[in-house]
């Protein structure tokens, strides 16, 4: 009887409420934290641009596990980061590639002619940039030199300088030629670059990555982690004291933090209304079953406990969901704080060793 309740009256909603809680995952910003060592030796540092513009990768590949994380939000994370820092001083765009279609052969012409400019060259704006790359999917193809080709055709006016940062873990799939386009790109004028950011990738992604960017008159920086992702697409400098003083704004503590357990509270009440509602819906057509004498006293008890007690159970289960999202926050939060302040505590000491 309960199934047949569950069949014909049953809540269709739990299909669009329930997922956003189960896949919630905290994605905070990854703090810029920038080591020293890697600019000793150097006499001179390429200045920040004008114009950065990054060409995210976002093909089926990106859907791989990297330390306990998609890869995919990974990088979605450390370009989250390094436009923050970057946006002071340099107008931002956005591309994505990959995200159209699936691996199959029969998206492959979809998948490698879909190259979307999801934030056009403009001033940072945090959240509109934010946004913009929340909505990223990984999915297809990898289609590179056609997102060069794209960038180099739609910014071909821009009298400015213009650094192209390609974050990608793989090679070109789509039948293009990387290389060419990113010479062509860096033809166009002396102050034009191609910077390639490798994120996990083997031998002959890193061999084309590389010629990628010596092509395009830029720098191949490889990385292994999220911290090594963030900190090689951001500019390396020692941070200064009011770098170090303003740290603290890196972090997720506060209104990064309070949204992230409100997204899981909204979804948590949500699914809470609908297990409710059901079981009041359930509880009525057990009465009226009784009240028309289709089911006698008994039956209806009975009808009536096995609601309550599926009720229960449901509760129980998201509230341990709930729960376990709470957790994770925490330890993201408590993750990154613990890495902001190792690194100022190493700044600091770094600064008095130099007296500076």
């Amino acid at each position: 009887m309960h199934r047949a309740l569950i069949h014909f009256i049953g809540g269709a909603q739990y299909k669009e409420i329930v997922p956003p809680l189960i896949d919630f995952s905290p994605s905070f910003k990854e703090p810029i934290l920038p080591e020293p060592q890697e600019i000793q030796g150097d006499s001179e540092q390429t200045p920040i641009p004008t114009n950065g513009v990054i060409l995210l990768d976002a093909s089926s590949s990106m859907l791989l596990q990297a330390d306990g994380k998609l890869k995919m939000e990974t990088a979605k994370s450390a370009v989250k980061g390094f436009a923050s820092m970057m946006g002071k001083e340099s107008d931002l765009s956005l591309y994505v590639y990959g995200h159209a279609g699936t691996q199959n052969k029969s998206d492959k012409a979809l998948s490698c002619s879909t190259i979307d400019e999801i934030y056009p060259l403009a001033v940072y704006d945090e959240k509109k940039f934010d946004e913009a790359v929340d909505q990223v999917k990984a999915s297809g193809w990898t289609p590179l030199a056609g997102a060069i080709k794209q960038a180099h055709t739609d910014h071909e006016d821009t009298d400015a300088d213009i650094t192209l940062y390609i974050v990608s873990d793989g090679a070109e799939t789509c039948d293009g030629d990387p290389i060419a386009e990113a010479e062509s790109f860096a033809e166009l004028a002396q102050d034009r670059h191609v910077n390639v950011i490798g994120f996990q990738v083997d031998q002959t992604a890193e061999d084309q990555l590389k010629k990628v960017a010596e092509a395009g008159n830029g720098t191949y920086m490889a990385a292994d982690t999220l911290e090594e992702m963030t900190s090689s697409i951001a500019k390396v400098w020692l941070p200064s004291d009011l770098d170090l003083a303003t740290l603290v704004y890196q972090t997720p503590i506060g209104w990064p933090e309070a949204m992230a357990y409100e997204t899981v509270r909204r979804s948590s009440d949500k699914i809470t209304f609908a297990i409710n509602t059901e079981n009041d819906r359930f509880a009525g057509a057990a009465a009226l079953l009784e009240e028309e004498e289709l089911i006698d006293e008994q039956t209806a008890q009975d009808l009536l406990e096995i609601i309550e007690n599926t009720r229960t159970e449901y509760h129980d289960m998201m509230k341990v969901t709930e729960d376990k999202k709470r957790a994770m926050i925490k330890t993201e939060v408590d993750r990154i704080t613990a890495l902001v302040d190792a690194y100022k505590i190493r700044m600091e000491d770094l600064k008095k060793e130099q007296g500076k």
